[in-house]
């Protein structure tokens, strides 16, 4: 009668679950303050400029048109709807919420491994106009777009990506096993990265609880 109701109690805790919405870990940029700029001389590529809710954002070089590294920035805070470089009057349209950052021939790089594992990211851009870079895993960088990129962008991960010409935004989905993320432009901005965990350890935490909760029952 015990297991009967420990698995019941297991059963109900696993439906409970899945009806629950998924735990998401964000980049938005919002906790920096508006103008605050990144980029040489005070830092270099390589360098963690913040983190935000686990996740540790660095600053890195970016393969222009002819796939040479350059690394120039800075990269900076705007508040959504403001301005920014290269972008026409108007443009981008319905871009971000809160603060985004502008990240001009620089690239920055979302670290995944405090929050992991992780199996969806979501993030949206803007661009000017120029090319794109975008790695993940630490895999070759693609520097041409991001729409165009391979839909196997690394080992049992899959990009879809779509860019609308007239806003000048574009949204990307990455599913598979996701411990990095590198991304950047020439006349670029980003905003909204969105980390989803497994949903197998969302389950093993679930379980747990769920026996160490047993275990009492039983004493």
């Amino acid at each position: 009668m015990r297991k009967q109701l420990c698995y019941a109690r297991i059963a109900w805790c696993a439906g409970m679950l899945f009806a629950l919405p998924t735990f998401a870990q964000n980049v938005t940029f919002d906790g920096l303050p508006v103008g605050e700029t990144f980029g040489p001389p005070e830092f270099e590529a390589g360098d963690v400029i913040f983190t935000e809710e686990g996740i540790s954002v660095s600053i890195e070089e970016f393969l222009n048109g002819a796939g040479v590294p350059v690394f120039f920035g800075p990269a900076q805070v705007f508040a959504a709807g403001d301005p920014m470089p290269g972008f026409p009057p108007g443009l981008p349209s319905g871009f971000g919420d809160g603060n985004v950052m502008f990240t001009p021939n620089v690239s920055l790089e979302f670290d995944f491994a405090d929050i992991g594992p992780i199996d969806q990211v979501t993030f949206e851009w803007a661009n000017g106009g120029g090319n794109e870079n975008i790695s993940v895993n630490g895999e070759e960088i693609w520097f041409q777009s991001i729409v165009t990129a391979p839909t196997e962008i690394a080992p049992g991960v899959t990009l879809t990506a779509s860019f609308d010409k007239l806003t000048l935004v574009g949204t990307a989905n990455l599913v598979g096993p996701i411990e990095s993320l590198r991304v950047g432009g020439q006349e670029f901005a980003i905003d909204s990265i969105v980390a989803v965990p497994e949903p197998a350890t969302l389950v093993c935490l679930t379980l747990g609880l769920v026996a160490a909760f047993s275990r009492r029952r039983s004493r």
